[in-house]
């Protein structure tokens, strides 16, 4: 059917219904978003979704990311394409790049369809979790890309983000740089474990749109077990609190076996899963991540990365797949022994100092109380720097607890790790460093 209006063919199977802003957050609050055009072109459940959607995924143009879907691949290699965005042909040099990405992909803000699929392949095999590569993985430029694109998808600023005490400072920069606030959970750290207070976490998730949580805890190298991840997923459920969780610590868990929050149903279906190679491999220069969860979550985040049009650097997906290729070669777990020799080492050596460190079940971090010496972390850390020439992070950058705290790493070498731990021993003993020539070198 066709209306004619001046010289001009109007089709009415081609017009673009746009929907005020105000009345597409009615239907979404209300329950109704299948109404809104476009929408269940791209989520699979918009009448439940939407609701809990940022105002800057309600603002999308969802019919026009829809009919753009339809142009994104070529159905078949008999298609003359003349829908692409990128070059093709006319001498441009595509074999200099990575032979095992497909060219295709180059554009696409949601990463390769190989990165995704090795990334799928990565979960599966070592926590046992699966993820459909194509609605349930994003690629993105980093852990903090990760976790800054579902913050913007489901948080709107003046709104509260519940976070651990303490936590990465990262987590605390990105809720404030969205206009969000931060509110506080204390975590207590015995044994490895993280413990916190059932009843505070259910008041502080009453207050919050979305919580973020590291496990491994970052900084203390603490673990939540099986039985807390049901608690915290009850919880989030009962007060309709979505789980963002940090896993960049999560490949360098030395004792017990990492659990995945995709594995239990109370949080599988809540949860945002931030993950990245960059610590655990090496490999931050390349800034990769991924984000992964319920295609249901998935999807508006899918969307608000093509409405920024921040695609993952080619080289950088290239880098990831081939550290997923290399994740349990011998190698990798000899790597692991040698950390956790290190770990015993310096946890010895910090208790032997009278620190009382908190033992880490992972990654390659120890968390040490520095008031139990009655002198104030920063200035601990400071006159480390200045006087002894070792580093290491105050914790006040790690949350509202962490004054009086300080983490040092021992994913260094072996004989840099001593020699730091013997000039940290000298300061505790009042020492002065002996000569630049006579100080024994680190290896």
């Amino acid at each position: 059917m066709r209306i004619k209006a001046d010289s001009s063919f109007i089709f009415l199977e081609d017009t673009i219904v746009k929907y005020p802003f105000w009345l597409k957050k009615t239907l979404a609050e209300a329950g109704l978003g299948n109404w809104i055009p476009g929408a269940a072109n791209l989520f699979n459940s918009p009448n439940n979704i939407l609701g809990s959607c940022s105002d800057s995924i309600l603002q999308c143009d969802f019919q026009s990311f829809a009919n753009s879907e339809n142009y994104q691949t070529t159905p078949s290699p008999d298609y003359l394409d003349l829908s692409c965005d990128h070059i093709q042909g006319l001498g441009m040099p595509v074999q200099v790049l990575p032979r095992t990405l497909p060219f295709k992909d180059l554009s696409s803000p949601e990463g390769c369809s190989e990165t995704r699929d090795a990334v799928s392949n990565y979960l599966d095999l070592e926590y046992g979790v699966s993820f459909n590569p194509m609605k349930e993985v994003l690629i993105t430029n980093g852990i903090t890309h990760a976790i800054q694109t579902a913050l913007e998808t489901f948080v709107n600023p003046g709104e509260n983000v519940l976070l651990p005490d303490p936590c990465p400072p990262s987590h605390e920069q990105l809720v404030r740089n969205h206009g969000a606030n931060p509110i506080w959970m204390t975590l207590r750290h015995e044994n490895g474990r993280l413990h916190f207070s059932e009843t505070e976490l259910k008041r502080q998730m009453r207050k919050s749109r979305v919580s973020i949580l590291s496990n491994p805890s970052i900084p203390t190298g603490g673990v939540f077990h099986e039985e807390d991840f049901l608690r915290i997923g009850t919880s989030a459920l009962k007060n309709n609190c979505l789980l963002i969780w940090d896993h960049s610590l999560m490949g360098l868990q030395l004792d017990g076996s990492p659990f995945h929050p995709g594995n239990l149903n109370e949080t599988r279906n809540l949860s945002l899963n931030a993950g990245s190679l960059s610590i655990s491999h090496g490999i931050s220069a390349a800034n990769v991540g991924w984000l992964s969860g319920n295609e249901n979550l998935i999807a508006p985040c899918k969307l608000l990365l093509k409405m920024r049009n921040t695609s993952p650097s080619i080289l950088s997906q290239h880098i990831l797949v081939d550290a997923i290729e290399k994740a349990q070669s011998n190698e990798w777990y000899e790597f692991l022994h040698r950390l956790g020799e290190n770990r015993k080492h310096n946890f010895q050596k910090l208790a032997g100092m009278g620190f009382d460190p908190f033992w880490p079940a992972g990654g390659p971090y120890i968390w040490i109380p520095i008031w139990r010496k009655e002198i104030s972390s920063a200035h601990f850390c400071e006159e480390l720097e200045l006087k002894y020439k070792v580093l290491i992070k105050p914790g006040t950058f790690f949350g509202p607890s962490g004054a009086g705290y300080a983490r040092v790493s021992f994913g260094v070498d072996e004989g840099r790790s001593i020699e730091a731990l013997r000039r940290m021993e000298l300061y505790l003993e009042n020492k002065p460093l002996m000569k630049p020539e006579q100080i024994r070198l680190a290896a």
